[in-house]
């Protein structure tokens, strides 16, 4: 078994009442207005104009079909695409890799579905290098009938590490990440 495969990656579910102010914040409060009485908000492709701008290229949007993976990203932000050293638009949740970390996104995903409200997380991803990639997460519901989960907008915060991982990928290093 390859070192990729015994990573375990730590995430932790976190309230709303954790979140610092700031962009992320913003994103749950426009989520609630968009919500206008509603369980959830429709989602429309401009509610990606919504958000905070500095939020767009961190941030990526899935279609949840019928409730169960894989899912289809409809949107895959910029910056998420940069730092992971993979783009993800138009492609399911199944093309990520490895495994493991394709489980903790799928799982986050089940989570937000099945409580149909905003829902925060806190990812710690390891690098071969010995780094640690922090980022927190907001997924936010949205609903075409006003019951069931149909999109799921993630919007993310990365921490300073999120630079030193950009850098390793970017010096044509990607063996250094865990994949």
């Amino acid at each position: 078994m390859d070192e990729a495969q015994q990573t375990q990656f730590y995430w932790a579910e976190r309230s709303l009442e954790a979140l610092k102010p700031g962009d992320l914040l913003n994103a749950v409060v426009i989520w609630r207005r968009l919500c206008r009485g509603s369980v959830m908000p429709e989602w429309k492709a401009d509610v990606l104009l919504e958000i905070p701008f500095t939020l767009t290229p961190l941030t990526n949007v899935i279609d949840t079909g019928d409730g169960a993976p894989p899912f289809v990203y409809r949107y895959f932000g910029t910056a998420l695409a940069d730092i992971h050293a993979f783009e993800l638009t138009g492609k399911t949740t199944d093309t990520i890799a490895p495994q493991s970390f394709k489980e903790v996104c799928v799982r986050q995903h089940l989570v937000t579905i099945q409580r149909k409200q905003p829902c925060v997380f806190l990812n710690e991803i390891p690098s071969r290098a010995g780094v640690t990639y922090t980022h927190t997460m907001v997924r936010l519901p949205f609903s075409r009938d006003g019951t069931n989960v149909t999109q799921i907008m993630t919007v993310e915060e990365h921490a300073e590490e999120a630079e030193e991982i950009k850098n390793i990928v970017s010096n044509g290093s990607p063996g250094n990440l865990i994949r």
